[in-house]
């Protein structure tokens, strides 16, 4: 059975600051299903399951100014999301 076609598209990519290997971005999704994600700052940055079921994205995650980052797990078969 084939999944949910899902595309993330990054854009306004930004370094956070100086020197920082990380970035922000604008995420999009687009395909024939899009979940209704949380309004997090993201990293430009994703990832696939080998089979297509799964995408993953990557959130900024910032609280009492220390950053760290949250994983939000898309299941295009389910058709659900996950942090």
């Amino acid at each position: 059975m084939p999944y949910a076609r899902l595309e993330p598209v990054f854009t306004n990519a930004m370094e956070v600051q100086m020197g920082s290997p990380y970035q922000w971005a604008d995420l999009t999704l687009k395909g024939s299903w899009v979940p209704e994600l949380p309004d997090f700052t993201w990293q430009d940055i994703h990832s696939k399951s080998d089979n297509g079921r799964y995408l993953a994205v990557v959130a900024w995650d910032i609280s009492d100014n220390n950053p760290g980052f949250r994983i939000v797990v898309i299941d295009k078969k389910d058709k659900t999301f996950r942090q």
